[in-house]
């Protein structure tokens, strides 16, 4: 079993470790339906395409520390892989990995992470600047490699980001992506289904192969297309920011909060729901459960009015609606502690958003618009996507900013880095 080494892992609970539920989500209950009829008749496998660059037959289990050892060596050695993972994630704090596929033109194989595997020598290879990993729409997947070494992936090769400088879609699915590119089908979806579950359904293995196989020979393909378009730094930039460490350090739950306006909430209520947030995020540690299942931002927000309104019955959480009742007989009493306690300590002031007169209004609408046409007319002609560019919120944005000669004072993408290189500077 894979062992945390980061300070913040420490505190958390260990990988594929199950525990009894304060809550069950209702996502569980919905992931035993969905397995159950997609299991419930046979699958047919469709022929694997006959390339040179696509692994035939079936994969190799990979269930003993020794197997492991031989595979990660074999890997190390081949200098590039491809790999992707079935986990489930919304019955743990953390998601747990459930089978981690691995795929080189010349090798198939399937690693179970539940027959008690140290994990970390394969992680150790994502992390790794010396071998090139391929994924598809990756980030997900990468997390775990750096919750086991507390360090980022690195050399990440996202068949999904790199095909949009390749003259394909933004957001691309890994099917449609194999059928396009390679005229090949990867056969029917078993996504959403009972990853924990042994031995593998036939449809599982068949799935679980798929998501694999066809990504050595996809990003070859893609490697091709982007040295002849001129577009591969490019697509090097967009994957190296993708997966930037940041993205892996969690924010404080109180910055993670999805609620519109926060910056007209009082000092009070905005002290109180930065305090619920932290509760609920230990919450969450101590159950091993994602935080929205115990409950929504949403409900979080009501809480916190209905706690802090004008009424006798405050300290009574019946009347929110949407909050669960396990919770509420577990922790009601405590969570309208931790409210008004929180509501007596002040926050962090939030930024308002800064207004600009009417006329500065419609000389930025007039400019994002520009801006937006002459981005698309450069990503056009590269065969570039522009949605993995830019967009109309940024640029409008940044139109905004100038309109009013206000300089930003968060970082505006389009200003820097491969895409200030590939669009120039639109606001001139």
């Amino acid at each position: 079993m894979e062992q945390a080494v980061t300070p913040h892992e420490a505190t958390h609970p260990k990988e594929n470790e199950p525990r009894p539920k304060l809550i069950r989500p209702w996502r569980s209950r919905w992931r035993e339906q969905q397995h159950a009829t997609d299991h419930s008749a046979s699958a047919s496998a469709p022929p694997v395409l006959d390339h040179e660059l696509v692994p035939r037959g079936e994969p190799e289990w990979v269930d003993s520390p020794a197997a492991l050892a031989r595979l990660t060596d074999t890997l190390r050695q081949a200098g590039a892989f491809a790999f992707d993972t079935e986990f489930i994630g919304e019955d743990a704090y953390h998601p747990r990995v459930c089978l981690v596929q691995i795929a080189t033109p010349t090798l198939l194989a399937i690693v179970d992470p539940l027959a008690s595997l140290d994990l970390r020598p394969l992680w150790e290879l994502v992390v790794d600047e010396s071998v090139e990993k391929t994924v598809h729409a990756g980030s997900q997947d990468l997390a775990f490699a750096w919750r086991s070494t507390g360090r980022g992936p690195a050399n990440i090769f996202d068949t999904q980001i790199c095909s949009a400088f390749a003259g394909q879609p933004h957001s691309q699915g890994l099917g449609k992506m194999v059928t396009a590119l390679l005229g090949a089908d990867v056969g029917g979806s078993a996504k959403f289904t009972r990853w924990d579950a042994r031995p593998l359904t036939p449809l599982q293995q068949q799935y679980a192969a798929n998501d694999v196989r066809y990504l050595p020979a996809i990003r070859a393909l893609l490697r091709g297309k982007l040295l002849e378009t001129g577009n591969a730094a490019f697509a090097h930039g967009a994957c190296v920011d993708a997966f930037g460490e940041s993205l892996f350090i969690p924010e404080p739950p109180e910055m993670r909060l999805k609620i519109q306006a926060l910056h007209r909430w009082s000092s009070p209520q905005l002290g109180a729901l930065h305090a619920l947030a932290r509760w609920r995020e230990d919450l969450a540690v101590r159950e091993d459960l994602p935080p929205r299942v115990l409950f929504t931002d949403a409900v979080m927000a009501d809480l916190v009015r209905h706690v802090l309104g004008d009424g006798p019955e405050n300290d009574t959480l019946d009347a929110v609606k949407g909050f669960p009742r396990p919770i509420r007989q577990a922790h009601g009493g405590e969570i309208v502690q931790v409210i008004r306690a929180g509501a007596g300590h002040k926050p962090p002031r939030m930024k308002r958003p800064k207004r600009i007169s009417e006329k500065q209004a419609v000389a930025a609408r007039d400019m994002s618009e520009a801006m937006w046409a002459r981005a698309a007319e450069i990503c056009a002609a590269r065969q570039i996507d522009l949605q993995t560019v830019t967009s109309k919120r940024e640029l409008h944005r940044l139109a905004c900013l100038h309109a009013a000669g206000i300089e930003p004072e968060e970082p505006i993408r389009v200003l820097s880095g491969w895409r200030a290189q590939l669009l120039g500077s639109l606001a001139d």
